[in-house]
């Protein structure tokens, strides 16, 4: 019984490296996205919720391209006066808030300069991104090695 060729080229024999690199990153984007995931939902859990306002936007550059987005920094005072001001860890074009608006922030009680907007983008986007982009570059990963291990045992069948 032949072997049967893991991800190789039809043509050449070599391993298909888009199909490996698609599988090697999927799987690594799926644990970031599941470990990111649990340390949410662990954050939440003990998290408290006070009032913030964005008192800022903070220009970010992202790539070569130039193309610019904007963090908001958020001020927010907790229970006993402490005054703290972050910023997001992620930034978006066209601005999620302007400045003077108010918003929720989510602390942690035990570390209060910790903090996550309490709406979707600031406690689920990070996490999403990197679940998507982990099932999309697996599937996209293993279609890819299938198509090789086909292409590779129907010309090594010909002759």
């Amino acid at each position: 019984m032949p072997d049967r060729p893991e991800t190789r080229d039809a043509t050449s024999g070599d391993p298909d490296l888009t199909a490996v690199g698609l599988l090697i990153a999927g799987p690594f984007c799926l644990i970031v996205g599941l470990v990111l995931l649990g340390w949410n939902l662990l954050f939440f859990s003990g998290a408290r919720t006070v009032e913030g306002e964005v008192i800022n936007l903070i220009q970010s550059s992202s790539g070569s391209d130039g193309d610019i987005s904007y963090k908001p920094e958020i001020r927010y005072t907790v229970p006993g006066g402490e005054t703290f001001t972050r910023t997001t860890t992620w930034a978006t074009n066209p601005p999620a808030y302007r400045v003077g608006d108010k918003l929720q922030v989510l602390y942690d009680p035990d570390e209060p300069g910790t903090m996550v907007p309490d709406d979707f983008m600031g406690k689920w986007m990070m996490s999403l991104i990197f679940l998507a982009a982990g099932n999309i570059f697996t599937i996209f990963g293993l279609v890819r090695a299938r198509k090789a291990d086909t292409a590779a045992a129907g010309s090594s069948g010909q002759g």
